[in-house]
């Protein structure tokens, strides 16, 4: 809610005088079949989650973040998307499996792409730049009952024969941290080894029922 987010900022404030850097990583999803989607776990939470929490939170730090940042040194603000925010499939991908769709997550993680371009754009005036990590799969409590039920048919059907891991987070977000990122804005940047443009996001062979 923006209640929570601006609270969360408060605390934020009586601890730091500038803010450098912001992730925001928070995501929830839910898998069901067509036509059984809950409206408020289904839906409401995750675009709640997933993308409002996102622009009330950066707004209420956005004075911390722009704080002393110039064009030489702006402050970065780095939003977790997916990579299925490129995707046309929602039910039948690894993370939906066959009859379990994810249209509202798929959904919210386009959304949260298409809000990193309008921030970037807003926010440039303040020498903050904004830009969204596209994750394909990666070992995680939201993808824990995937993993589970076929981690090795998840690893054989990528194009590099793995999926992602915390070496492969680690190195976009210092990137993104750092100076070397500091002419990179609005970008929405792939994290998938190239699952996606191999067209690799088609579900995995196995049956398990499951709200994410």
């Amino acid at each position: 809610s923006k209640a929570g987010c601006d609270s969360l900022a408060e605390e934020i404030k009586l601890r730091e005088a500038k803010m450098h850097v912001l992730v925001n990583c928070s995501g929830v999803s839910w898998g069901a079949p067509w036509g059984e989607v809950p409206e408020t776990q289904g839906w409401d939470r995750i675009m709640a989650v997933n993308v409002k929490a996102v622009f009330y939170l950066t707004v209420a730090l956005t004075d911390l973040l722009a704080k002393d940042s110039t064009a030489e040194d702006p402050a970065k603000v780095i939003n977790i998307s997916s990579n299925a925010a490129f995707s046309a499939h929602a039910d039948d991908s690894a993370m939906g499996n066959r009859g379990n769709g994810v249209w509202a997550y798929s959904t919210s993680k386009a959304a949260v792409n298409h809000l990193t371009r309008l921030m970037a754009v807003t926010l440039s005036k303040k020498y903050v730049t904004v830009n969204a990590i596209c994750p394909g799969l990666f070992p995680s409590r939201m993808t824990k009952f995937v993993f589970q039920e076929a981690s090795d048919a998840l690893a054989r059907n990528q194009p590099l024969g793995r999926v992602g891991n915390s070496e492969d987070m680690a190195g976009i977000i210092l990137f993104l941290c750092s100076k070397a990122s500091r002419h990179v804005n609005g970008a929405a940047i792939p994290l998938d080894g190239g699952a996606f443009i191999h067209g690799r996001q088609t579900s995995i062979d196995f049956q398990t029922k499951s709200k994410l």
